[in-house]
């Protein structure tokens, strides 16, 4: 392809006074492809896509107004927080290597709170543990069965102040579930406290 003499002249993107650097003929080079390549129309639907991606439902939009409640915060501020359930970066290790853990802070009605989401692998089990304080938990994805009962996505459940489980995670998908545990837990022989 030529360049059309008619086209402007690029500039160069970075101001380096030598002539001949490296870094500024590259980023000329650059510069000079872009202008050489054939502008090409959107799609016809390109728009339209575009924007029904940006508004495609989360795999637990369901769930902002329950997780807006328990963590007392706005909707845009719980649909911004499940949307970070699925990237990767938001997590870290947990208790045992088959749970991971997001904390969250900074929610307005849970203070005194140990609060965020909580994974664990299908089939395995989040250890025993004892509450310094109530908790509260919305099941997001998987099944949950401490030993009484057997929470279901969207189910919420609570645990009173100096009780203690354990949970199975059903074998059909991992567990991820939302914890609010006023005071903290001890578990392993040491507290985890806000």
């Amino acid at each position: 392809m030529k360049r059309d003499p008619a086209a402007p002249t690029p500039r160069p993107l970075l101001a380096d006074p030598r002539p001949g650097h490296p870094e500024a003929e590259a980023r000329d080079l650059l510069a000079d492809l872009t202008l050489l390549a054939e502008p090409a129309a959107p799609p016809p639907d390109g728009l339209d896509r575009l924007l029904a991606a940006l508004d495609a439902p989360g795999p637990f939009d369901h769930l902002v107004g329950a997780v807006a409640d328990l963590l007392a915060v706005g909707r845009a501020k719980a649909r911004a927080l499940l949307a970070r359930v699925e990237d990767p970066d938001a997590w870290g290790p947990g208790p045992r290597p088959w749970v991971e853990l997001f904390h969250l802070t900074g929610a307005v009605g849970v203070e005194g709170a140990v609060i965020g989401f909580v994974r664990v692998e299908a089939g395995r089990g989040f250890p025993h543990h004892t509450h310094l304080g109530e908790e509260h938990v919305l099941i997001l994805q998987g099944t949950c069965d401490d030993g009484a009962r057997t929470l279901r996505a969207g189910e919420s459940g609570r645990m009173p102040v100096d009780t203690g489980h354990g949970l199975t995670a059903g074998d059909d998908a991992p567990l991820i579930y939302l914890a609010v545990v006023f005071g903290g837990i001890e578990m392993d022989g040491q507290a985890l406290t806000p």
